[in-house]
């Protein structure tokens, strides 16, 4: 009796065991045939399927490009073809605003240019050239900045970060920054960089900031005045910061200096600043401004001492003078 029960366990688990491997093989069958008929309607359906996936890496594109214009508030600029141009009206550098400080439009155009600007502050149209002078932190590199965004923009098929914009297509933009230092080699290795795309095939857009920085002062004139008349002989655009523009006169017909200029301190001793630069007119660093900012929040005597010295080189009655409209303005 007892070897009985025991074969019939091993029956009932030995069925039990082959009943678990049929089900099984028919599940992996069964999944077999499940995975050949998507895959089979998944390639036969495959043109509809690529399709699906561009239309959603579109609309990605589409949607990224809208948030974008949206976030920043910016405008399909006007392209044109019979004249050579970058003007905008209402500017904004897209730097400041990712920063969320408050950014003052300004107006601003290189070339001819039919954009609708207030009399106020309409740029002039027909100068190849702008030479922009101006106050110490007033802007100058800024504005270089945002014309390089817009073109760069403009030129990539996006809008760009401006009320209104006008812009001629260029093959080469030259935008050199300000070197720390100068040495015959900097010099060298500038001046490889920003003549031969003058000088080459096509059109150029020029964007250099304080070329002067690179070499002395006297022969850093003669250089730049060099690179504005060659800019202007070439038929090229081109916008110059530098505080040498008196020792750049006179300037070839189809260039201007425009200056950008400071007003003062605010009663935080912040510099106040008309970003919007002004046109034909040579714009003075006042760095009074800067030299009474150090000397009112200089809080070692050493320090203040110093900066009082600074300030009688730059002129005294200035600095008492700013600082005593700044207090004024507190009150």
């Amino acid at each position: 009796m007892p070897g009985d029960a025991t074969d019939a366990a091993g029956f009932v688990g030995e069925s039990l065991r082959n009943l678990a491997d049929d089900r099984r093989t028919t599940v992996e069958e069964r999944e077999a045939e499940i995975v050949a008929e998507l895959e089979g309607a998944i390639e036969d359906a495959r043109e509809d399927i690529d399709a699906a996936v561009a239309a959603v890496d579109d609309a990605a594109l589409y949607v990224s490009l809208a948030r974008f214009a949206d976030a920043y508030d910016l405008t399909r600029p006007a392209f044109v073809e019979d004249r050579e141009t970058v003007a905008v009206r209402g500017a904004r550098n897209l730097d400041l605003q990712a920063a969320d400080v408050t950014v003052q439009p300004v107006d601003y155009a290189v070339g001819d240019h039919d954009l609708d600007v207030s009399s106020a502050s309409a740029p002039p149209a027909g100068d190849r050239v702008a030479v922009l002078t101006g106050a110490n932190s007033g802007g100058k590199t800024t504005l270089l900045e945002t014309l390089c965004q817009v073109q760069l923009l403009a030129q990539m098929g996006l809008p760009v970060p401006a009320e209104a914009a006008e812009v001629g297509i260029v093959d080469v933009i030259v935008f050199h920054r300000r070197h720390a230092s100068f040495n015959a080699g900097v010099l060298e290795s500038t001046l490889q960089t920003v003549v031969p795309p003058l000088t080459d095939e096509g059109r150029t857009l020029m964007l250099v900031d304080e070329f002067e920085a690179i070499t002395e002062p006297g022969s850093a004139a003669d250089l730049l005045h060099g690179l504005v008349t060659l800019t202007v002989d070439e038929d090229a655009l081109g916008v110059f910061v530098t505080h040498l523009a008196d020792d750049l006169e006179p300037l070839p017909d189809e260039a201007r200096t425009d200056g950008i200029f400071a007003e003062g301190l605010t009663p935080d001793l912040d510099l106040s600043v008309d970003y919007q630069p002004r046109f034909g007119t040579v714009g003075k660093s006042t760095p009074e401004f800067i030299v009474s900012r150090l000397v009112a929040n200089a809080d070692d005597r050493k320090e203040r001492a110093g900066f009082e010295t600074l300030a009688t080189a730059v002129g005294q009655e200035a600095v008492q003078r700013t600082l005593a409209d700044a207090k004024w303005s507190q009150n």
